[in-house]
């Protein structure tokens, strides 16, 4: 399979009482705020051993299983004696099966120690191993793969794997812990006995979570490994309507098959929406079942909550939610600030008479639906309260009939990242519906969490396309193809699979489509090809934006991605985004009626660092099955910038120099009429020498900011930088003075020997340098001047520069002489001084100055 593109995506909306108009939109700030950790991700290829992706010990990682029959390969380290403990789960993938196989194997990367099929619960035919006893050290592995027991097992889309490794014994339990008042402290590896086999019977363990935390834990009911087993069951708490429900999983053990015998173990992930003890349990199915021999070990690891930078927006609370047939109840909320949206979370908490009443889906501004559930929860007479928070990276979907106190990932045919890169301004409606007379339900509180995507960093434009004044060199092809340039458009519809409509472009009114005005074709395979785009030039990071829409069916029958190739090596290419979601339409209602998804124009963004230097090409790709075709993919303008980092140089001090760079771009002076390029945009990454060149009368006393020192300094542009540069004026050189003697008796004058001619000091290069022109004692009437530069005697001049107030003159060279040109035409009547700096084949330079005086203009009579 590609490498997994996990969209950090944008859920900007919230909730109001009844069918709240929109209020006043305010800017909100920023602030940490506690979310579900991000996921690791594998690194394809990882099918083998050899090419296994690593993974640590009390983390978790989303991957993929596709294609079909897709094998994942995880690398860890442990020591003799050390238990492992791992679990799939796949009750979030949108794939044809949710049925995964999990083989621990040794350091050969071939042998299996250890296999589970289905012990897992999220989903029921996920996996769960539980207490696997390490031979040596060494580095071991997890293979992941669908169930081998069938020809066409499907895929997986995607799955979490979660990995503990304890070492040492356990902490054994203190009965009687049977009560969440009498609980053990949870140590995060604890032992114990389901003894005697009683009702009362149940062992607590206290753990204290943040907001946001996400708790694996993993039950081990064979710790012996003397194939002594039995039904255990699982759980966390304490949750619900009265703070009083522990959520529990319970497999009946019996799925593994050779080469171990039956090793039955629970697994529970579970994420906390807020800060509080929490209580593990740890029981059986049965109340008859235990003794002596009902044995079991739990291990538990927390991944602490993110805490990125996000804005919370609440939305007045209180208000009916409308009885069916009265609905949909569309409760909006307008946003201020401008930007993409790159991550949200929604907290809702209202109460309803029967939850399973409830369809809870998200308008964006733009008008398009998204699903986040239908008919979770309980039934009327069951738990009647929501206070949930909605995050694509909680750890499972709804599973269970508490809702209160849960958060939880959208079910599983819905994706937030649906909603990647969206601009985030404007209104956005929770849309609730209600599926049946009498029960009746109240909002009381919601709260968004809008986390906004960084600005794109400031760089160098090495391609753009906006497809508004033709077709810019792509081209299109493939077996029922149909990409086609202009403004969509394509009209909804509400029945069967809905198709979307679109009608605009992300910008402008030109942008590519897979059929503008209809649905893409039936066993279509289609490509749209952007032209060779040179690189080669660039050396820096380089990163890659398209804007796309897109509304598909599911991705095992119709498939899409883009991808990018080196145009001189096929074999150079990577995919920039795969589409392996559920097909994007919803039925909702009573009766029925389907529901249109897309994902709205968003901005698309990929590093693309790794092909600097090369010519590619960008390749946007659909191909479909015979039947079910919606809406399509939308591509529109590309960009691809190389980053650049800014570089500010300051000339201060008592004396006068100035600062040059290598690269050019820095001329920095302490006049900055002459020497006024103090700021310049390097590539990232590159190395700038610059050096220091002080004017005569003064001397360059140092560096400082990125550089030190007095000597050249060189600036890595790893980031922005700035450097001040710090001249001193040197004293002027003493004037001898004569001092008086005291009076004395005149002596004889002596004999003066002669020594020979006094020593001349030899002219300096500015004194002997050669510079014709008008004369400076009296003011010039003509405005066209030219200035004769010549060497003296027994020099050559390799480079003449000359500037007038900062802007560079024209110079031509004739022989041995560089002629300046200085144009005063249009200026004000005032002084005019041209600076000339010469460098000889020597290496030795110089400075000279020419000041002119304009003429008043002589009035007419």
């Amino acid at each position: 399979m590609g490498p997994v593109h996990r969209r950090i995506v944008a859920l900007a909306c919230a909730l109001s009482g009844g069918l709240a108009a929109p209020g006043t939109a305010l800017a909100v700030d920023p602030a940490p705020t506690a979310l579900p950790a991000l996921p690791g991700a594998e690194v394809e290829p990882n099918g083998t051993a050899a090419t296994a992706t690593p993974i640590t010990p009390g983390t978790r990682v989303r991957a993929s299983a596709v294609p079909v029959a897709d094998v994942d390969v995880y690398r860890f380290t442990a020591r003799t004696g050390d238990r492992v403990m791992a679990a799939v789960l796949t009750s979030g993938s949108a794939g044809s099966v949710p049925d995964s196989e999990l083989r621990l194997l040794a350091s050969d990367g071939t042998t299996v120690l250890e296999l589970d099929d289905d012990n897992g619960t999220f989903a029921a035919l996920s996996s769960s191993i539980s207490g696997a006893i390490i031979p040596a050290d060494g580095t071991y592995y997890l293979r992941v793969e669908p169930t081998t027991k069938v020809v066409n097992p499907g895929t997986m889309r995607p799955y979490d794997l979660y990995l503990d490794v304890r070492s040492g014994a356990p902490t054994p339990e203190v009965e009687g812990n049977d009560s969440v008042a009498t609980a053990n402290a949870f140590t995060g590896y604890v032992s114990g006995a389901r003894n005697p086999a009683a009702a009362p019977e149940q062992d607590f363990f206290r753990v204290t979570l943040a907001a946001g935390d996400t708790i694996f834990l993993s039950m081990d009911l064979d710790p012996e490994r003397d194939g002594t087993t039995y039904d255990g069951r699982l759980g966390l708490g304490l949750f619900g309507d009265a703070d009083n429900q522990s959520v529990v999983v319970d497999d009946a053990g019996n799925g593994d098959v050779a080469p171990t015998p039956n090793r039955p173990s629970e697994a529970l992930a579970f994420t906390v929406r807020q800060a509080g003890t929490y209580y593990v349990l740890a029981d059986s199915a049965s109340a008859a079942v235990g003794g002596a021999t009902a044995t079991y070990r739990i291990s538990g690891t927390v991944i602490p909550a993110a805490k990125p930078s996000c804005r919370t927006i609440a939305a007045p609370a209180g208000g009916p939610i409308a009885d069916q047939p009265g609905g949909p109840t569309d409760i909006a909320i307008p946003v201020a600030d401008s930007g993409l949206v790159d991550r949200a979370a929604l907290q809702i908490d209202l109460t309803h008479a029967q939850m399973l009443d409830l369809d809870i889906s998200l308008v964006t501004p733009s008008g398009t639906e998204i699903g986040l559930a239908t008919d979770i929860g309980g039934a009327a007479g069951g738990q009647t309260k929501m206070g949930t928070l909605f995050d694509e990276f909680a750890a499972i979907p709804p599973s269970f009939t508490v809702l209160k106190g849960t958060a939880l990932q959208p079910e599983s045919i819905y994706r937030l990242s649906w909603l990647d890169g969206i601009p985030m301004q404007g209104t956005w409606k929770l849309r609730l519906r209600d599926d049946l007379v009498g029960n009746t339900g109240t909002v009381e509180a919601v709260s968004l969490i809008l986390c906004a995507r960084p600005a794109p960093a400031a760089g160098l434009t090495r391609y753009a396309a906006t497809f508004e004044s033709g077709d810019e060199g792509f081209t299109h092809s493939g077996a029922a193809d149909e990409w086609e340039r202009g403004t969509p458009a394509t009209v909804g519809t509400s029945t069967g699979t809905a198709v979307a409509g679109l009608s605009t472009c992300a910008q402008g009114s030109a942008c590519w489509k897979t059929d503008l005005d209809g649905t893409y074709n039936a066993s279509s395979n289609q490509d749209l090809v952007s032209p060779p785009i040179d690189l080669t030039a660039a050396t820096g990071p380089l990163a890659l934006r398209w804007w796309m829409w897109f509304q598909l069916e599911s991705a095992s029958f119709d498939r899409a991605r883009v991808s990018i190739e080196n145009v001189a090596d096929a074999a150079d290419a990577r995919t920039l985004f795969e589409w392996r979601d559920a097909t994007m339409s919803n039925g909702v209602g009573n009766p029925a009626f389907s529901v249109p998804a897309a994902a709205g124009w968003g901005a698309h963004d990929a590093d693309i660092s790794a092909f600097a230097g090369k010519t590619v090409r960008l390749r946007f790709h659909l191909d479909s099955d015979a039947s079910v075709q919606v809406s399509g993919l939308a591509i529109d303008d590309i960009s691809i910038v190389e980053a650049t980092q800014p570089l500010t140089v300051t000339a201060t001090g008592t004396g006068t120099g100035h600062v040059d760079s290598s690269p050019a771009g820095i001329d920095c002076g302490t006049v900055l009429a002459d020497h006024g390029s103090c700021a310049k945009a390097f590539v990232q990454g590159t190395a700038v020498t610059l050096t220091p060149r002080p004017a005569a009368g003064s001397e360059f006393a140092g560096w400082s900011g990125a550089c030190t020192g007095t000597g050249a300094c060189t600036v890595t542009m790893s980031g922005a930088r700035a450097v001040t540069a710090t001249f001193t004026a040197l004293p002027p050189a003493p004037t001898p003075t004569a001092t008086p003697g005291p009076t004395a008796t005149p002596e004889p004058t002596p004999t003066v020997v002669p020594t020979g001619p006094p020593v001349v000091p030899a002219p300096t290069l500015a004194q002997s340098l050669v510079v014709g022109g008008p004369s400076t004692k009296r003011c010039v009437s003509r405005r066209t001047l030219t200035l004769r530069v010549r060497a003296p005697k027994g020099t050559t001049l390799k480079t003449v520069t000359a500037t007038l107030r900062g802007r560079k003159l024209r110079i031509v060279k004739r022989g041995g002489e560089f002629r300046v040109s200085v144009d005063l035409t249009g200026r004000a009547r005032g002084s005019y001084t041209v600076t000339i700096r010469v460098t000889t084949t020597g290496g030795k330079r110089a400075t000279v100055t020419r000041t002119y005086r304009t003429c008043a203009k002589k009035r007419k009579r």
